[in-house]
């Protein structure tokens, strides 16, 4: 499938990332191309971040996704996991019966306790994963921490393995720090991401690079 508007783009493996706005990127997908989107859009709660980590204008957690967006999503893929999707819901066309709960352990911290994810199966259930997760006290295999909302790459690993299996074709509107196209590889899926921003999309090329040559040389030994 050939990609037209982009302004870089990275291929590694079944790994295909793109920086490129993502809307531009969804009109050239076929109708459920995809088996599975699993995106983390922005939130609208002027997030910031305690971390030391690059600082850059946070307006992107300022511009929510529009209803739009998530029409095309839904028309690209089979089915949706959408972090934040209670933030959202107004401009989600449909009702998550069945959500995803990341228990973050964070005990007395300020910290959220929780993140959730709205999903298109029609389940009457609740799933939950639970890994601590505060600021950059993380596994040193999740490091660096390059965005103010990464998330795990061992939580998109459990994702993956709970609700996709080899050989299924994933979908990113919104890459950030590259944790989902990790866990993607690892997995032996099919991936493609998008991120707009040009020094998050370079920082996390980067990151991918550095864990899937991780990976590689495990597998040499």
């Amino acid at each position: 499938m050939e990609i037209k508007g982009y302004k870089d783009f990275y291929k590694q493996d079944k790994l295909s990332i793109y920086n490129m706005d993502n809307m531009e990127l969804m009109k050239q997908i076929p109708d459920k191309y995809f088996d599975l989107a699993i995106v983390d859009p922005p939130y609208n709660i002027s997030c910031g971040s305690s971390t030391k980590i690059k600082k850059k204008d946070l307006e992107w957690d300022s511009k929510p996704p529009t209803k739009e967006y998530f029409l095309e999503l839904i028309r690209i893929s089979e089915n949706q996991i959408i972090w934040g999707g209670n933030y959202m819901s107004l401009n989600i066309p449909f009702n998550s019966t069945h959500s995803i709960i990341w228990n973050k352990e964070n005990g007395n911290s300020f910290a959220s306790d929780c993140e959730i994810a709205f999903t298109s199966y029609k389940k009457n259930t609740t799933k939950m994963f639970n890994l601590f997760w505060i600021g950059n006290m993380m596994k040193s295999y999740e490091k660096p921490l390059i965005h103010p909302t990464q998330k795990p790459i061992s939580l998109y690993s459990w994702i993956l393995e709970k609700y996709a299996k080899e050989g299924m074709k994933i979908f990113d509107s919104h890459l950030g720090s590259g944790s989902n196209a990790i866990a993607c590889h690892y997995a032996k899926m099919e991936f493609i991401g998008c991120e707009l921003d040009s020094d998050y999309y370079n920082d996390s090329v980067k990151r991918i690079r550095e864990n899937t040559r991780q990976l590689s040389l495990l597998n040499l030994e």
